[in-house]
């Protein structure tokens, strides 16, 4: 019999810490119901959309810290756009760990990529945008809470990292993506 992933209940996990703090019924029973609401939340209303537009163009490959199960269901409700995926189920570590972008690291040149080939796109300051550039990543922070401030459902980070990149969303990010593939002697910005 196999053992049990420890990566498996990741949303559950989040589920009980957030339960407990905030006087919520925090029971197994509980948190396994929103581990399996995972895989009915809607995708952010301009992704399917631009990702669909990046594809044509780019090999698109996801980085997420769900198991595969939740990430097929991510993946169904976006439409299919990745090449390639690698969840924490895989890697063993979560993002912001550093060992998450080795490990892509070392499947991107598996396929016959090289770091300086990605292009490190992410909404998180803490998951991704600060670990992904101090390992070597050329990065884009799609800062969707722009006009809200704070930082949602991730921690802060411990800085705020200057993306090489910045987009307020997935749209504008693939607009600008367009714009610039229509006239490359135009800047990027």
């Amino acid at each position: 019999m196999r053992a049990p992933n420890r990566f498996m209940y990741t949303m559950s996990d989040i589920y009980q810490a957030f339960a407990a703090e905030l006087g919520l019924i925090s029971d197994k029973a509980a948190g396994d119901r929103f581990q399996a609401s995972v895989v009915s939340w809607p995708a952010f209303a301009d992704s399917v959309d631009a990702l669909a537009r990046l594809r044509k163009h780019f090999r698109l490959v996801a980085m997420t810290n769900v198991d595969r199960t939740s990430f097929s269901a991510y993946q169904y409700t976006l439409g299919h756009p990745f090449h390639d995926s690698l969840t924490s189920e895989e890697t063993g570590v979560h993002k912001p760990d550093p060992l998450y972008f080795a490990f892509n690291e070392g499947r991107q040149s598996a396929a016959g990529f090289q770091k300086r080939d990605i292009l490190h796109v992410a909404q998180s300051q803490y998951h991704d945008i600060g670990v992904a550039s101090e390992a070597g990543y050329t990065t884009c922070w799609i800062e969707r809470r722009h006009d809200i401030g704070g930082y949602g459902a991730t921690p802060v980070p411990p800085k705020v990292t200057k993306p090489d990149f910045h987009f307020h969303s997935m749209q504008q990010f693939a607009d600008a993506v367009e714009a610039e593939l229509a006239n490359p002697a135009a800047a990027f910005s």
